[in-house]
């Protein structure tokens, strides 16, 4: 009885700590906001090269916090949908079927790194001459990013 007591005591004691953290609209209930998706990467162009910064908890499940490339090897850019599926090598990473794809893949033709759920705003970036061939993140404006980066190719 003393081990119980002190679990829930405990337990009790982490909820209210947590609680005490929390944004008010994240306790739920019919009249929360909704709450939009976060930004998973940032991307940063420059005149000759384009960074890939993964923000938040990603680094973790893609195993990476930034990807550079050289603008020369940006063969093409474009829109994909969520049905395009990662190659099934994978190391590091992550992949929770319908959920998230995240890390670096291996297929036929090469490395790939992925960074997406299922939220179907991905960009996939075809490289050629780099380490990896192929680079699908998830961003807020799919059409912007892809204007963005054309604009240095």
């Amino acid at each position: 009885m003393g081990v119980a007591f002190l679990c829930n005591v405990t337990f009790r004691h982490f909820i209210s700590l947590t609680a005490q953290r929390l944004p008010a609209y994240s306790t739920g209930g019919r009249n929360a906001p909704i709450r939009k998706g976060k930004q998973i990467v940032r991307i940063d162009l420059d005149a000759d090269r384009m960074v890939i910064n993964v923000l938040g908890m990603h680094k973790l499940w893609a195993f990476k916090d930034r990807i550079e490339l050289a603008g020369s090897s940006i063969k093409s850019v474009r829109e994909t949908d969520p049905s395009v599926s990662p190659p099934f090598w994978r190391a590091p990473g992550t992949y929770i079927p319908w959920i998230i794809v995240a890390g670096t893949y291996y297929g036929k033709k090469g490395k790939e790194f992925w960074d997406t759920t299922r939220r179907s705003k991905q960009i996939v970036i075809e490289l050629e001459n780099d380490k990896y061939t192929k680079v699908v993140v998830d961003v807020e404006n799919p059409a912007k990013t892809i204007r963005e980066i054309r604009s240095i190719l």
